[in-house]
C-alpha cells in the first residue's frame, strides 16, 4: 500500500495515524532517557459502514458493555466498537466478541465484583 491509499483511508475514517515519541537510553551511560525521533504508526480501523437500525454514522470508540451469559451478568469496559452517532446501537468486531466470549469461560479473577439489585416484576403489572 502506498501513502497515496493510505491518505484516502485516513480521510475515509478507515485508518488513524498516531505519532509516537521514541526514548531511548542515554548511550553515553548519563542517567535519564533521551528524546529519540517520532515514529508515525499507521493503524487500520474496522469499517463498520452505516448503523443497520438508523442508517447513521457509525464510529469507533471504547464502549462499556454489559453481558448475560449462562444467568450471569458480565460487565466489559473499554470494549473497542462502533457505535452509532445517531442511536446509540453497538457494534462488536469478531475478534472482540470472540475475546469477551473467551474471558468469560477462562477468566479466574476480574479486575472487581459489583452487587447488582434485582427486581421481579407482578403479574398483575404485565400486560
Amino acid at each position: 500500500m502506498d501513502i497515496k491509499e493510505i491518505k484516502e483511508k485516513v480521510e475515509r475514517n478507515e485508518y488513524e495515524i498516531r505519532i509516537i515519541t521514541v526514548y531511548i537510553f542515554n548511550p553515553k551511560g548519563q542517567s535519564g532517557l533521551m528524546k529519540g525521533e517520532e515514529v508515525k504508526e499507521v493503524r487500520e480501523m474496522h469499517n463498520y459502514g452505516d448503523c443497520s437500525f438508523c442508517g447513521g454514522k457509525v464510529k469507533s470508540d471504547k464502549v462499556e458493555l454489559v453481558y448475560q451469559y449462562r444467568g450471569k451478568l458480565y460487565i466489559f469496559q473499554k470494549v473497542p466498537a462502533g457505535v452509532c452517532q445517531q442511536c446509540g446501537e453497538k457494534y462488536l468486531t469478531a475478534k472482540v466478541a470472540k475475546e469477551i466470549e473467551q474471558r468469560i469461560l477462562t477468566k479466574e479473577k476480574w479486575d472487581k465484583t459489583i452487587s447488582v439489585p434485582v427486581d421481579v416484576f407482578p403479574e398483575e403489572i404485565a400486560v
